[in-house]
């Protein structure tokens, strides 16, 4: 990877871990997630103090909720 590349992903890393998701509002956070690439479908929430490695692979369906406290990895792609 070259040293740009490296670099936003860091930001993104830090910015959506430590940033956004201590954000207590849940629709805030879901626009900034989509921000950054996660696919949040309608009526979906996603609570407070999660982790989130890679959002841009993230595709969260209709109506789903994912709890406090819990790990969102993209890095697996399309299943």
């Amino acid at each position: 990877m070259g040293r740009l590349k490296v670099l936003v992903y860091d930001f993104v890393y830090i910015f959506i871990n430590y940033f956004v998701a201590g954000i207590p509002c849940w629709s805030i956070r879901k626009m900034l997630y989509k921000l950054f690439g996660m696919k949040i479908g309608k009526g979906s929430r996603i609570n407070m103090k999660c982790f989130v490695i890679e959002p841009w692979n993230v595709k969260i369906g209709e109506n789903s909720i994912i709890n406090e406290v819990c790990l969102i990895d993209g890095r697996g792609g399309d299943l």
